[in-house]
């Protein structure tokens, strides 16, 4: 876009379990060693157009290909919304078009399975 992104909320399922963090992502797939990956804080920031954040990184040989065949499961997802600071707001889900977001009156509260991290 042209203007800052107010990022909202948030919902990653891994496997069709909703996750509240990275790290819980990790349990959820098997691995205890948390320092597995790289992460950066998403919700409740602002990005200024062109902005890159990546929310989680590995190099781990092991790590990658398990979060690759997870993440060709169709019941995995990430669902974020964000507004511009006029207030409209647009829904991403990354099962559907990601160029297409799809524009909402407001960001839903996606309660108990909302992303933290």
């Amino acid at each position: 876009g042209v203007g800052p992104a107010r990022m909202q909320s948030m919902r990653v399922r891994v496997n069709g379990t909703a996750i509240d963090s990275w790290h819980d992502s990790l349990r959820k797939l098997g691995f205890e060693d948390i320092n597995r990956i790289g992460q950066n804080f998403v919700g409740q920031r602002v990005l200024v157009p062109g902005e890159t954040v990546h929310m989680m990184t590995t190099t781990d040989r092991e790590l990658v290909p398990v979060f690759l065949g997870a993440l060709a499961n169709p019941e995995t997802s990430i669902v974020y919304c964000y507004c511009s600071i006029f207030d409209a707001c647009w829904l991403v889900d990354s099962n559907k078009n990601l160029h297409k977001p799809e524009e909402v009156d407001a960001c839903p509260d996606f309660g108990k399975d909302s992303f933290r991290n």
